[in-house]
């Protein structure tokens, strides 16, 4: 079986979403004109650019440094789309770039509904639910809600900061008992 491809319409298009979030269709191509739908999920971060590629069953994932060049957006695209690994991958570094915490925070946010459960690097369990202009974080039996501002960026940046008060003060609380 020859190799899929981005058709040329989607590397186009490419070169606008890399900076942007939200979700993209993409047809791919090989040289016997079979073709093949994937969907892609791009998250613009504060350092990085979170991807995630849906291919049938397939769903593959990496984060890369600002800004992403469509060319290798493309080529992560197509790899996911073959099921190769990714001729490309980032470095340890760059992956870092954006951390578990910022990725779940802003994909509740563009999703606006949802409960993910995580845990800081000292073992604090916490949950974040998400529900449309609405978040609220639990620690245990201990809840913060707040309303989100429509402005995505903004709600982050919000939610961000009551996310580390939050957990700042159940670790302060956690040390005077």
């Amino acid at each position: 079986m020859s190799t899929l491809r981005l058709s040329t319409n989607s590397h186009t298009c490419l070169a606008a979403q890399v900076s942007l979030t939200g979700t993209f269709k993409h047809t791919l191509r090989n040289n016997h004109n079979v073709s093949s739908t994937v969907t892609v999920d791009m998250l613009q971060c504060s350092n990085g650019v979170s991807m995630l590629v849906h291919a049938g069953n397939n769903h593959t994932a990496s984060r890369f440094a600002k800004p992403l060049c469509p060319r290798r957006a493309a080529r992560f695209i197509e790899d996911a789309a073959n099921g190769v690994p990714f001729s490309d991958l980032p470095h340890e570094d760059e992956y870092k770039l954006v951390s578990d915490i910022e990725q779940m925070l802003r994909e509740g946010i563009q999703a606006q509904r949802g409960t993910y459960y995580t845990w800081t690097d000292d073992d604090i369990e916490f949950e974040v639910g998400f529900e449309p202009g609405r978040a609220r974080i639990t620690v245990g039996t201990t809840t913060l809600g707040m309303s989100l501002p429509a402005n995505r960026e903004l709600a982050y940046q919000l939610l961000s900061d009551n996310l580390h008060r939050f957990l700042q003060a159940v670790r302060t609380t956690s040390q005077a008992a």
